[in-house]
């Protein structure tokens, strides 16, 4: 009855984290309105694209196109909008990890789609409604497919995870050994071999060529610190300190590189300790025989998705502020190191785990950034209404008619673009063809939305025009941005 009464608890408080001050903890960035703006474009007949920058990657997720589409009917914009997919996203693969992976953890499945739900690194990425958020959900529906068994199925979660993004390929290899597992048994040990034999060979190779596929910087070459980024990730201190303060949360700590170094040596030796159990199957966490050639494949292919990552990104694969390109590894860490549990063990255990995540976005990310805003990066400012909100409302009426919004960089960009397009209020950065000379913009009646003391708002003060601002400040009192008009008399 008490584990009952603690299971409810943690569901309904990892609930409540994942909607709570939703649209505005964190501040909202650049890369979130990017797929809401083009499909309102869309529903609204306006131009619209599907790639972000000329030469970038097209964005396909269909998780996210479907959501905004479907919003952008209303001809509403909210920066609650965005973050509702990766929310329910987030809902969806603990809800797939907890019944359909019973095939590959038994009873246990329900505790690992139960630390999912309260893990720090998933919660908090759950609150930005982009791509790399939907990758936990890509996974748990690729493994549920797996176990399925049916061809059909694997390819479809396979086109599905690719869509919502790229990286979900470097998650791919423990699809393939579980369906080995379940159709060609025999097929298994060199599968295996190959997996840990081509693990060390994407890790020799990126140091042969001297920086990762994806980054050519060789200071990203460091497999051990690549490995400490591990510990560090499940803990929830790799978030941290990329969203809140990167003095305040030490990550590749001396503990964390004695785990990551316990971790690649586990992962080179179990899944061959779980190969060669008697008949292939065990009484083991799961509290009932569980087939361990699947829990084999699981290794292996956690194995070689990790090196994988470091050959295409390095370092930056997984240490901030990159961990969020590991995220389609964490259901598999979790899966795989919840399994070495007894049944005596693992619900005690799971249980502590689950109320220390919580505590620790509770006092850590959420009263932080409330009391104290953000320390990291200039895109996550917080503030109880969101510091773009406030600076379109203040910027649109001080707008001239025919005017228009000019945005400094990217992060003010994008967001104030959003909030503008149910009003018809052209938003320009101040890079754009058309911001031909900030002076003549001014006195035309264009707004500023800039960052404060940023080299924008230091070249406006400069102009020795007679100017009107407007100052925001985030959480803590930190000025953050700047609404700068001409003073009219």
């Amino acid at each position: 009855m008490v584990t009952r009464v603690l299971v409810v608890l943690v569901v309904f408080v990892g609930a409540l984290s994942r909607v709570l001050w939703l649209d505005c903890l964190p501040g909202v960035n650049g890369d979130e309105p990017w797929v809401a703006i083009q499909a309102y474009r869309f529903t609204h007949g306006l131009p619209a694209t599907i790639h972000i920058n000329p030469g970038d990657r097209p964005q396909f997720s269909p998780c996210l196109w479907a959501v905004h589409l479907l919003f952008s009917l209303t001809g509403t914009t909210d920066f609650w909008y965005l973050r509702v997919p990766t929310v329910l996203a987030s809902l969806v693969a603990c809800l797939v990890v907890w019944r359909g992976w019973g095939k590959l953890l038994g009873p246990a499945a329900g505790w690992v789609a139960l630390l999912l739900w309260s893990l720090p690194a998933e919660i908090m990425f759950s609150r930005f409604g982009w791509d790399p958020s939907l990758m936990t959900m890509c996974v748990a529906l690729a493994g549920a497919a797996a176990l399925h068994g049916s061809l059909l199925l694997i390819v479809a979660a396979l086109i599905f995870g690719l869509l919502n993004h790229p990286f979900f390929a470097i998650a791919t290899p423990f699809v393939a050994l579980l369906w080995l597992a379940e159709n060609k048994p025999g097929w298994l040990k060199p599968a295996l071999l190959l997996a840990q034999v081509g693990g060390w060979g994407a890790v020799l190779l990126t140091y042969w060529i001297g920086h990762p596929l994806g980054a050519p910087e060789p200071d990203r070459v460091n497999f051990s610190r690549f490995c400490a980024g591990v510990p560090d990730l499940l803990s929830g201190q790799a978030t941290l300190a990329y969203l809140v303060d990167p003095a305040q949360h030490a990550v590749g700590t001396a503990l964390s590189y004695l785990l990551g170094s316990a971790l690649v040596l586990a992962l080179n030796w179990i899944p061959w300790r779980d190969l060669r159990a008697e008949n292939g199957s065990r009484e083991g966490s799961v509290g009932r025989p569980a087939a361990k050639r699947l829990l084999a494949c699981l290794g292996g292919g956690l194995w070689l998705s990790l090196c994988g990552l470091f050959l295409t990104l390095g370092t930056q694969g997984i240490v901030p502020p990159g961990e969020r390109n590991s995220l389609m590894l964490v259901a598999l860490l979790v899966s795989w190191l919840l399994t070495r549990l007894t049944p005596r063990k693992l619900a005690p255990v799971t249980l502590a785990l689950c109320f220390a995540g919580l505590a620790l976005c509770s006092r850590d990310y959420f009263y932080s950034l409330r009391v104290n805003g953000n320390r990291s990066h200039r895109a996550f400012m917080c503030a109880p209404e969101e510091p773009h909100r406030t600076a379109f409302r203040q910027a649109s009426q001080w707008l001239a008619p025919g005017g228009v919004i000019v945005t400094d960089d990217w992060h003010n960009f994008q967001p104030v673009t959003y909030l503008a397009l149910p009003y018809g209020i052209t938003v320009l950065h101040v890079s754009d063809p058309r911001v031909a000379d900030l002076r003549r913009d001014l006195l035309g009646g264009c707004v500023l939305v800039a960052h404060s003391y940023g080299p924008v708002m230091q070249a406006a003060v400069h102009l020795g025009l007679p100017l009107r601002h407007l100052t925001i400040p985030q959480a803590g009192g930190r000025e953050v941005l700047e609404v700068i008009a001409l003073e009219r008399r």
